[in-house]
Order: structure tokens, then C-alpha cells, then sequence
């Protein structure tokens, strides 16, 4: 079910959106089955677990109106197939791959299928969804930020969550100057509610001793910028 307020207004005036859905999710759970027992026979393989999965969409660039789509496979945890929509043909990253994409070319309406879909159907929905959930999806929250330190001796990392959307930088200064050098910055992860979080700490072992200034100074002076 969806879980924000836009989308679900989205499908009461739309309800066979969500039908159609529900229809597809059924039947990827068929064709995955089918596409393991496939990869099974074709590569040889003989003992599992088996994991395969699916990453695609498009994307829609609003002001040049450019269209990317997207297609891809991992198997196991590695790259395995990715469709060029341009050319029609599968990339195989592995050798194992080969003769799963040769096999797959070969089905040149499916082919056909996944170019209307990735460069007209799925662009229109995306459109869609953007008309009806702009406001969400547009807004800008400020975000929270703290500094934690679990033992007095260990490093103060600034963690910085709430903030929307994820295009976001934190960092640290040191006497009224920004540093990057010798800050791990993690990645930017998505909150339950969502929003987004990040956090980052400077790396003490590579401020040079004697070097001046006190990096204390920068616990106040944290900037996080928003773009």
C-alpha cells in the first residue's frame, strides 16, 4: 500500500494503477523462478543458494526533457546483465553471462517491449508522479545535527539527519577554515519518515602534530549546506 498521502490520492482517482501492480509482482515472482532455473541449467551450476536481482526505472531530466532507461541484473551478488536501449543488446560484465545474453537478444519482440516501456511508459508514469506529489517531493527540511563521542577518548562524529532532499554536504573547520582532507564522510541514508541522515568525522591521525590551531573549535562550528 502506498505510503504517502500524494500517492494515495494518486490512486483513488487511478485505482488500476495499483491493480496493475499488484498483477506485475505476482508474476515477477514466476519469471525470476524462471530465469534461476534458466541460469542454473545454463551455467552449469549445481549447489545454491541462488540470488537474483533487478534494478531498473528511468529517469526524466524536467528541463532538457531527456529520457534514461535503465535495465539490470545481479546474480549472486554481481553485476550480470544490463540492457543498452539504445543498441538492443545486453552487456554481460561476467563470461558466464554470454550465453545468457545471446539468448536473450535473440527474443527481439521482448526487446521491443522493454524500449517502449523504459522510454514511453515509464516516463509517463514518472511525469505523473511528479505532477501529483511536486509538493512532497520539492519540499526542503532543514536538518538536525548532533555530535556523539561514545568514550571521552574516542573520535566526535557529526551526525546530521531530517534534512530533505538528499543533495546535502557536511563539513568540519578548523580555526574558521574548511577541512576535507582526512574526514570519512559516510553515505547518505534514507530515514523510516523520508528524509535523510549522513554523518562524518575528521580522522585525528592526519592533523600533523604541531600544525596549530585546536580542532576542538570545529565541534561549534559545523556547517552542513543544503544545494
Amino acid at each position: 500500500m502506498p505510503r504517502q498521502d500524494w500517492m494515495r490520492r494518486l490512486l483513488e482517482g487511478d485505482p488500476g494503477h495499483l491493480e496493475w501492480y499488484s498483477r506485475r509482482c505476482l508474476k515477477e515472482q514466476h519469471v525470476f523462478r524462471a530465469y534461476i532455473d534458466n541460469f542454473k541449467q545454463c551455467l552449469n551450476l549445481t549447489q545454491g543458494p541462488y540470488i537474483l536481482q533487478r534494478m531498473n526505472g528511468c529517469e526524466w531530466d524536467d528541463e532538457t526533457g531527456d529520457i534514461k532507461g535503465y535495465n539490470q541484473y545481479g546474480f549472486n551478488g554481481e553485476d550480470f546483465l544490463a540492457l543498452d536501449l539504445n543498441t538492443l543488446t545486453w552487456t554481460a560484465p561476467k563470461s558466464q553471462a554470454v550465453v545468457i545474453k545471446l539468448t536473450w537478444e535473440g527474443n527481439k519482440a521482448k526487446l521491443q517491449s522493454n524500449k517502449n516501456y523504459y522510454n514511453n511508459k515509464c516516463p509517463a508514469w514518472l511525469k505523473n508522479y511528479v505532477q501529483h506529489g511536486r509538493s512532497f517531493l520539492q519540499r526542503s527540511e532543514s536538518p538536525s545535527v548532533s555530535l556523539l563521542q561514545k568514550t571521552p577518548s574516542s573520535v566526535v562524529t557529526c551526525h546530521a539527519t531530517g534534512f530533505y532532499p538528499d543533495r546535502a554536504e557536511i563539513f568540519w573547520r578548523k580555526d574558521g577554515e574548511e577541512i576535507h582532507e582526512g574526514v570519512e564522510k559516510g553515505e547518505i541514508l534514507m530515514n523510516n519518515d523520508g528524509t535523510f541522515q549522513m554523518s562524518a568525522e575528521p580522522n585525528i591521525s592526519s592533523v600533523q602534530p604541531g600544525s596549530g590551531g585546536d580542532m576542538t573549535v570545529c565541534f561549534s562550528s559545523l556547517v552542513l549546506k543544503m544545494t
